[in-house]
């Protein structure tokens, strides 16, 4: 550089010097506005990452704290309404939810404390009413005004059963919260009839919404709501609401009393199809002969069921076998049931060997029936990595199993047949001595790695020594 070169540049850094400390720093968001932070907030769902996002800097942790951290989950009773006064007031607010659960009146955890950030701003006199008759309906109102208030609503719970107000008064509502991915009842009233006081099976129920993959429909062991002829007609339609289903569970939980009966689940199985099902669960549900026809259908058009735990207690399974077409169930990898449905299962052929990693609720009686299981599970038990027994009653049963699943992994062995009251010393004694002849006879069985368990009748759990491929 010449010596006029050097000056001139001398002479241009002197000149935009002045400027240099005037300049805002590259990535600086101190003058963008507030409602572009808490624009790209509103996108963040999960809690984790807001609280992630908050630690940023001291101006985000203000938006995040203040309208929507407390908002994303919320989880209350319907009793207090001051809560939904406030959803009301501050639709903004009700915008940020994500998660509604409602609990139980009758909840006492630290869980059922209810804070939100702004809560306290808002002025209300909905505190209550002199006419103690027209409280239900004036929070009935509110309830469902606030709800109707949070369009970006994803997951729904409820698990309220002595609620002033039903489910069915709130459902029309629900469905136009078209960002629902997850529904969650446990609810005694959903298996009651239509005419009996549950109206979700109507024709608001024909909308569909396509976003909700996850539906679980649960009744609880409580009196109230409680009907002896269950029916799973307004399941049936509210389920036919979402046709792109992934995950669906419906338990029933079946009352002490003799002379209650279980859902019939017949006409479900007849009309429930979806294509993109991928885990179902069914409790507790009866199947009458003439609808195990409806129920091999049902399993045949399922094809992508990668998950299936189903309790057929007390239903003559047995012709199930014979009515399953080739090829059902092609994709399945868990199967939950007891011995003579998972034998049906385990009977239907397929052009390609299922991918069946896990099994569980299989009970072994120690008799000739056992017999029928263990051939089909050597026949296509070759994949099997883990089994989850319901009991067992010989020793000599649990060496047959290991013969027939050479990769086995991880085995529960369930609950201990010795009722005495050395049932823990004996289980102990007996499931050792398995053991010890696995690992004698590893080589032959192939590799057997992690913990063995036994649930003795103390509920003790028994661990195994850990078994290494190549040790003796």
């Amino acid at each position: 550089m010449t010596p006029e070169e050097h000056n001139l540049s001398i002479h241009l850094l002197m000149i935009v010097r002045r400027f240099i400390g005037a300049m805002r720093p590259v990535g600086d968001n101190s003058q963008l506005p507030t409602e572009l932070f808490d624009h790209i907030v509103f996108h963040v769902d999960s809690k984790r990452d807001l609280l992630s996002l908050a630690l940023t800097c001291q101006r985000m942790c203000s938006i995040v704290s203040s309208d929507h951290f407390g908002y994303r989950v919320v989880k209350t009773k319907v009793s207090l309404i001051r809560v939904w006064h406030h959803l009301i007031t501050r639709p903004d607010l009700a915008c940020n939810i994500r998660r509604l659960e409602i609990i139980d009146e009758n909840e006492r955890s630290s869980e059922s404390r209810l804070i939100l950030p702004k809560i306290a701003d808002t002025s209300t006199d909905a505190k209550g009413t002199d006419d103690k008759l027209k409280f239900p309906a004036k929070l009935e109102k509110l309830f469902v005004s606030a709800v109707a208030g949070m369009h970006y609503l994803k997951s729904f719970k409820w698990s309220c059963t002595t609620s002033l107000i039903s489910i069915a008064s709130l459902w029309p509502t629900l469905l136009k919260c078209y960002q629902l991915r997850l529904i969650d009842l446990n609810d005694n009233t959903m298996f009651l009839h239509p005419k009996n006081g549950n109206n979700l099976a109507k024709e608001d129920t024909a909308t569909p919404m396509e976003l909700v993959t996850t539906v679980s429909v649960k009744s609880i062991k409580s009196s109230y709501g409680t009907t002896k002829d269950p029916q799973l007609t307004c399941i049936a339609d509210l389920v036919m609401c979402f046709p792109n289903l992934k995950n669906l569970d419906i338990t029933y939980a079946v009352p002490r009393d003799p002379d209650f009966f279980r859902p019939i689940a017949d006409d479900f199985y007849s009309c429930g199809r979806w294509q993109n099902l991928t885990s179902l669960t069914l409790n507790n549900l009866w199947c009458t002969s003439q609808g195990l026809h409806s129920l091999a259908t049902f399993l045949s058009e399922h094809n992508n069921l990668e998950t299936l735990h189903f309790d057929s207690e007390g239903i003559k399974i047995a012709p199930l076998a014979t009515l399953l077409l080739h090829n059902t169930l092609p994709r399945l990898k868990e199967l939950k049931s007891n011995r003579k449905f998972a034998n049906a299962i385990l009977s239907c052929t397929s052009d390609v060997p299922r991918p069946l990693k896990t099994l569980k609720g299989i009970e072994l009686s120690g008799s000739e029936s056992d017999r029928t299981f263990f051939d089909n599970l050597t026949r296509v038990g070759g994949e099997i990595s883990r089994v989850e027994l319901a009991g067992w009653k010989e020793t000599d049963d649990l060496r047959e199993l290991l013969n027939c699943v050479p990769k086995l992994t991880w085995l529960d062995v369930g609950y201990a047949p010795n009722k005495a009251a050395n049932a823990y010393n004996a289980v102990s004694t007996r499931i050792f001595s398995v053991f010890r002849d696995v690992k004698i006879l590893k080589r032959q069985l192939g590799p057997l790695g992690d913990i063995a368990h036994a649930r003795p009748r103390d509920n003790d759990i028994l661990r195994c020594e850990t078994l290494q491929t190549g040790s003796r």
